[in-house]
């Protein structure tokens, strides 16, 4: 170990971590709509995007409802802003900032004091959206689940349309079946990660009141690096966990698991999605300043875009570490490789018994007609072989 390399260090590290994996069947049934030609994962993406276009949006709407209370709670506070909603909170007389200038009579409270008043509107504000995130995590178990059947190319359940003759996708009740399939395990989830960003948000904001207050010293800045690092962490593993809620079938324990190391061995990926994620919001941040148009097309985004192809883009990623990290890794160990290989038969024996039944009840809607049709072809058949006879 000790004439190793970095590189050689890092993969000898993972390729320890990696057989502990616990293998899960995925969750597909195994009808597909259609046959996904051999491609890149990211072509793959915005393929099966532009194809489900129109049935994403109404995916995004389904989801947005859940959503709606975080909406309100940032429409409320942006109408009011950060210095009114201090000034009810502190119940102090109004102007006093003036806009964020510094100018105004001061009554004997200080710029600085007033400054720092405001940094517990926005703890108010983000320890709202905590609060609310269980409650959107019920609609992104809908939203995930109906990705990530685009992900793997498989049928939705449709209707026929009178008028075009086409089968319409019936997302609607796409999404409430994944909501009510997967709901708990995305809720518990989405409570988990919910703890860490508000402490997260606790520490930020108690940190940046000592700022400006002149009174931080080394422990506020050792609780600000220690606590981002420790929700930095969490935020990899919720990303790579909020998929397998849809995506595979297991306990919550085997899950939990799974993320952990998965992020242990893949920290760097995971983080590179979600900053490449961020960057829209983090541009609406600064839209403000740059004018209310950039905040407007990326509010735009936001509701008609992102809930779905971020959904993709997370579902893909999870797929692609289901194909490639776990299917290597089935006899590394004799038990392991003993427990992987009985879960591997299970999701198989599943997979060809609904194959079967979908074969039968395709091989029966054909029958019918011919059936009718013909209702004395039986009858004739019989007789013909009786005379043979």
């Amino acid at each position: 170990m000790a004439n190793q390399t970095p590189t050689e260090e890092k993969a000898h590290y993972t390729d320890n971590l990696l057989p502990k994996l616990t293998p899960l069947p995925q969750t597909k049934t195994g009808i597909l709509a259609y046959e996904m030609p051999q491609m890149g994962r990211i072509r793959r993406l915005f393929k099966v995007f532009r194809l489900n276009y129109s049935s994403f949006m109404l995916n995004n709407t389904c989801a947005i409802i859940f959503m709606l209370p975080i909406i309100a709670v940032i429409a409320i506070f942006a109408s009011f802003g950060a210095e009114r909603v201090s000034y009810l909170l502190t119940g102090r007389e109004m102007p006093y900032l003036m806009g964020g200038l510094g100018i105004g009579l001061s009554s004997g409270v200080s710029i600085t004091e007033i400054k720092a008043d405001t940094v517990y509107a926005w703890w108010l504000l983000l320890g709202a959206i905590a609060v609310l995130l269980p409650l959107a995590g019920v609609g992104l178990s809908g939203l995930l689940y109906v990705t990530q059947k685009a992900i793997w190319g498989e049928q939705f359940i449709s209707k026929r349309d009178l008028k075009t003759n086409k089968d319409v996708p019936r997302i609607f009740i796409e999404f409430f079946r994944g909501v009510k399939l997967y709901a708990k395990q995305t809720v518990l989830f989405t409570t988990i990660f919910a703890v860490f960003f508000g402490g997260e948000i606790s520490a930020i904001c108690y940190f940046v009141h000592e700022v400006y207050m002149h009174t931080a010293n080394v422990g506020h800045y050792f609780l600000l690096i220690i606590s981002s690092l420790i929700f930095l962490f969490a935020t990899v593993v919720f990303a790579h966990l909020l998929p397998m809620a849809t995506g595979v079938e297991g306990s919550v324990k085997d899950k939990l698991k799974n993320a952990f190391i998965l992020t242990l061995c893949l920290p760097l990926e995971e983080l590179m999605i979600i900053a490449v994620c961020a960057v829209p919001f983090l541009l609406l941040l600064i839209g403000g300043s740059m004018g209310s148009f950039i905040s407007i097309i990326i509010v735009a985004f936001a509701i008609l875009i992102a809930p779905s192809l971020y959904g993709l883009v997370f579902t893909n990623y999870s797929d692609r570490n289901a194909a490639i990290v776990l299917s290597p890794n089935i006899d590394t160990s004799k038990k392991g490789g003993q427990q992987q290989s009985k879960q591997q038969n299970k999701s198989r024996k599943k997979l060809d018994k609904e194959k079967v039944k979908t074969a039968k009840i395709v091989l029966e809607k054909d029958d019918k007609p011919a059936k009718a049709a013909n209702p004395n072809a039986n009858k004739a058949n019989k007789a013909g072989t009786k005379k043979k006879k």
